[in-house]
């Protein structure tokens, strides 16, 4: 029995056991942890909400400002036309017809009337300003056949037919008239002195400025103003026969008054010498008397000068005071 039991015992501890699977433990989660979570996500949800309210108003402001821009520009290409027609030119050609008349039609009897007429045109100071017929003279045609357009002012080139003088020593002339002019509001001035050129010149670029102020400029040397007193003379000779192989020799750019006028004062006495960015320069008004008529008118010029070998030579020539 003992044996027995020996044996029971031995094959006993080879017997299979039955494993019991424990149970799972539940993970509590405390309170406090689920309401940190729940708070977070509404924070995302809401930062998300906002962003995306503030880029649609950032989007919406973006859109009003095209808007803005694309009206502005709409109106600016609208406008474009509208400033480039302010010229009416039917307007200019009737203002010029009236001051050639006036203008051009002289006799001695009316010669007051005329300059005081005239004075209703000009917007420059005419004091030193001559205009001096010794014949009558009469308007047979005219035809605005140009107008220049600068920067801030115009030019009216007149083409114009008169009669001067009396009997056998009356004489048809051909002329062209070039008038600074200005036009604002309507309403139109004209601000140099008129100035005669050829037919087939272009015009020169003209302003209405009156002389510069001695105090506002850098004078010359008086060797150098009286060198320049000296070609002056010399200078508008040759331009008022428009000789074009002498004024070839004198000025860079020739321009020619058309063959018919001779010089009858240079009036230095009243003239700008000055020095501008490193150019010598003059200001003058010149005298000229019709060679066929003896009728007498001013007009002004400033000349930009350089020394040469030869004498003085003019790099830039105009017809009106340049300032």
């Amino acid at each position: 029995m003992k044996i027995i039991k020996s044996i029971k015992s031995y094959l006993s501890r080879f017997s299979r056991k039955k494993e019991v699977k424990k149970l799972p433990k539940v993970k509590q989660v405390k309170s406090s942890t689920v309401n940190v979570v729940a708070y977070g996500l509404l924070i995302v949800f809401f930062s998300v909400g906002l962003f995306g309210l503030l880029r649609s108003i950032g989007m919406s402001t973006q859109v009003d400002s095209l808007k803005a821009q694309v009206k502005k520009l709409d109106s600016t290409i609208v406008d474009i036309p509208n400033k480039q027609q302010t010229l009416d030119v039917s307007k200019v050609r009737q203002y010029m017809a009236g001051f050639i008349r006036t203008y051009i039609n002289y006799t001695s009897e009316g010669s007051a009337t005329r300059l005081k007429d005239l004075e209703n045109y000009y917007s420059f100071n005419t004091n030193s300003y001559r205009d001096e017929l010794k014949a009558p003279r009469t308007l047979l045609s005219q035809g605005l056949i140009a107008i220049e357009e600068y920067v801030d002012y115009k030019v009216a080139k007149v083409k114009v037919q008169y009669e001067s003088g009396e009997g056998e020593n009356k004489v048809t002339e051909i002329s062209v008239l070039a008038i600074p002019f200005k036009m604002n509001d309507g309403l139109l001035a004209i601000v140099s002195t008129p100035y005669f050129v050829k037919e087939d010149d272009l015009l020169g670029k003209s302003k209405a400025f009156e002389i510069l102020n001695s105090n506002d400029i850098e004078k010359l040397d008086e060797k150098t103003v009286k060198s320049l007193k000296d070609f002056l003379p010399i200078f508008f000779e040759k331009y008022a026969l428009s000789e074009e192989k002498d004024l070839t020799l004198l000025m860079k750019k020739p321009a020619f008054m058309g063959g018919k006028y001779k010089v009858q004062t240079v009036n230095d006495s009243s003239a700008v010498f000055y020095k501008t960015e490193g150019k010598t320069a003059v200001q003058v008004s010149v005298d000229f008397e019709n060679i066929s008529t003896g009728a007498v008118h001013t007009e002004r010029f400033t000349l930009y000068l350089s020394k040469q070998s030869s004498g003085w030579y003019v790099d830039e020539f105009y017809q009106y005071y340049k300032n």
